[in-house]
């Protein structure tokens, strides 16, 4: 597609009145406090409840807390997702450990290579 930076103005529009599954916020709610509505938001809250700068800024901090809170419950559902069926493992100083080669095993220490080359 040749004209695709005529259309770009239009996805960023639609990506930032997008809800993100974990926060349950757009983009642009989470960064002004309110949802735009087309056309008679603009320039204007829509729900005329912020007069005052210093309620906005409260709103504000509100949001930015409540969003915070849904990252940390996403990071730690996919945490508790990852770590199914994982041991916990404790060692302690002087504890023989067996490692295994295969798995993280650098490049430039493969035998088959005649020198150690870039690293």
């Amino acid at each position: 597609m040749e004209n695709w930076h005529k259309y770009f103005s239009l996805a960023e529009f639609a990506y930032n009145q997008y809800k993100n599954s974990s926060t349950q916020f757009s983009t642009f709610y989470t960064n002004y406090g309110s949802e735009l509505s087309v056309p008679t938001a603009v320039g204007a809250d829509s729900d005329g409840d912020d007069k005052d700068a210093a309620d906005r800024v409260r709103r504000l901090k509100q949001i930015v807390k409540a969003t915070q809170e849904d990252i940390t419950d996403a990071q730690e559902q996919a945490a508790e997702y990852h770590n199914v069926g994982r041991a916990e493992c404790e060692f302690k100083r002087d504890d023989d450990v067996l490692l295994s080669r295969t798995v993280a095993k650098p490049e430039y220490l493969d035998a088959s290579k005649e020198s150690l080359g870039d690293r």
